[in-house]
């Protein structure tokens, strides 16, 4: 890659499990660290646009892209565990967050267990705590409802895991299925750059993401609708919350709970936007918003 302050490689964990990154924009800049979404990765952030006073930061979750399998008791916990060592080694102090769609969580995670080095969390399109006793079911997509049946019991569970399986396991060949399912969540304005913008991207990171496991995106799966471990009560450091009005993915109605709960929240509900345009054509305006606390 052509540009001098692209970085990538591995972060050796404490139990020889390791961390994949890639780091983009000057070193001595506000660290932002980002947070992938489900079947995505680290290497997204490279066709995202640059910006001159951000240090990007993405890792590949366990069992995501070259990082390793995932440790016997995942949770949202062990997840930021591994970022926290990983930032250590990579000599980051302090930091904001960037999430989308499954990598809102994370975000939240991350401000909650480590709110002493947390600056701002910034969300994007984010998934909420479905199992929480407090989150109103009747903001659940189809597809949600559909997970939520299935995982009640064992064999909906393994039923789950192996769809999964066989869609990571032959991404190559699952492709074509696996992006007609991301159009039927898109408006016709992000199928239209999609098709013309972004498909080629889309593909090389889906295709890096699920190169070794499928793991990693039926954990997002898994988490997103367990108890998270932490109450979003408790975070205190500001949170910008943006979402599109025509989002098919994850209700517009999962924002505004998320701001009802969260303390010190700003919600940004973009107009005529779906669930993939958000990070698309706000991108620059969401990391501006990251730097203010840096």
């Amino acid at each position: 890659m052509d540009d001098p302050s692209y970085e990538s490689g591995v972060v050796h964990l404490s139990d020889a499990r390791q961390l994949h990154y890639v780091a983009l924009g000057p070193k001595d800049a506000s660290v932002v660290v980002y947070f992938h979404g489900m079947f995505s990765s680290a290497v997204s952030i490279l066709q995202l646009d640059r910006h001159k006073n951000a240090r990007l930061i993405a890792f590949d979750r366990p069992a995501y892209g070259f990082s390793s399998p995932l440790s016997s008791n995942f949770s949202y916990e062990t997840s930021i565990r591994d970022v926290e060592y990983a930032l250590n080694e990579l000599g980051v102090g302090r930091f904001s967050v960037v999430g989308w769609s499954s990598g809102g969580p994370y975000c939240l995670a991350c401000a909650a267990i480590l709110r002493d080095r947390v600056q701002r969390v910034d969300l994007i399109s984010s998934d909420g705590p479905y199992s929480s006793p407090a989150f109103p079911q009747g903001l659940l997509q189809l597809h949600d409802r559909v997970f939520a049946f299935l995982l009640r019991t064992r064999v909906g569970r393994s039923l789950l895991s192996f769809v999964f399986l066989c869609l990571c396991s032959q991404v190559h060949w699952c492709f074509p299925l696996y992006r007609y399912s991301s159009f039927a969540l898109m408006t016709e304005d992000e199928q239209d750059q999609f098709a013309s913008k972004w498909n080629g991207w889309y593909e090389k990171q889906a295709l890096h993401a699920m190169s070794r496991s499928y793991g990693g995106s039926f954990t997002d799966l898994l988490l997103e609708r367990r108890d998270w471990g932490f109450r979003l009560e408790d975070i205190q450091c500001p949170v910008g919350i943006w979402h599109g009005d025509l989002d098919r993915a994850v209700s517009v109605e999962i924002a505004h709970f998320l701001h009802s709960v969260l303390p010190n929240s700003v919600l940004h509900i973009l107009p005529n936007v779906g669930h993939f345009a958000v990070l698309w054509e706000y991108w620059q305006e969401i990391i501006e918003s990251a730097l203010t606390s840096s």
